[in-house]
């Protein structure tokens, strides 16, 4: 059995009290600074990955619009006459940017951007020609701009992307169809908000070679 000296004293409770009051300060503090970081690295992730999803998107985006040759937005859904075989449809659903490709035999979706924490939203435009001399301004032809956004679980946005695409194949009498459904067909039926969709087609005139004139002399 241990015993103590005369001049050794043991640890009071108020003492031990003391101790264990300043363990719990360190400890929290430390899981303090500890959450911190963890909530710094989830956000910095968080917005690391809505960045690459919105890139891809507005990549995807870009390729599949630059060669349409017919282009429709809207705000509202189309109903199944209106639409052609092989028409394409880029919208969100369940905040999943997909494209909806029109077929006689069923429709097909495909994703083609998803984020796992979020949700993505989508808007299309036609710029307008601000220099015009027009009131209302008239769209620029051939242009369509959009914006992806990334949003969090809150709807909150994260970080956004806008883009313009020149449409180099759009065909004369073909491109933006004029309706009161459509946005941005004409100055008088737009509204000149933006969209949330738009409809495509690609279509190509091709060159038809006829038969040379083989009896057309030579330099005479």
């Amino acid at each position: 059995m241990c015993r103590l000296k005369a001049n050794q004293h043991g640890v009071t409770l108020i003492e031990l009290l003391v101790v264990l009051a300043l363990i719990s300060l360190v400890i929290g503090a430390g899981w303090n600074v500890f959450a911190l970081a963890q909530s710094a690295w989830e956000r910095h992730q968080l917005r690391w990955q809505a960045e690459a999803t919105v890139r891809l998107a507005s990549q995807m985006i870009n390729h599949e619009l630059t060669n349409a040759s017919f282009v429709e937005i809207r705000n509202t859904e189309w109903n199944t006459s209106e639409l052609e075989d092989g028409d394409r449809i880029i919208m969100v659903v369940n905040g999943e940017i997909i494209i909806r490709e029109i077929k006689s035999a069923g429709n097909t979706d495909t994703i083609i951007a998803t984020t796992e924490d979020g949700t993505l939203t989508l808007s299309f435009t036609k710029p307008l020609n601000t220099m015009d001399g027009n009131s209302p301004h008239h769209p620029i032809a051939n242009c369509v701009s959009f914006a992806v956004t990334a949003q969090d679980s809150s709807g909150t946005d994260i970080c956004d992307l806008k883009s313009v695409i020149t449409l180099s194949n759009m065909l004369r009498g073909k491109g933006f169809p004029v309706s009161s459904s459509s946005l941005y067909s004409t100055p008088e039926l737009s509204n000149y908000q933006p969209g949330d969709r738009i409809r495509y087609r690609t279509e190509v005139d091709r060159f038809s070679p006829t038969t040379p004139d083989l009896n057309y002399p030579c330099g005479g």
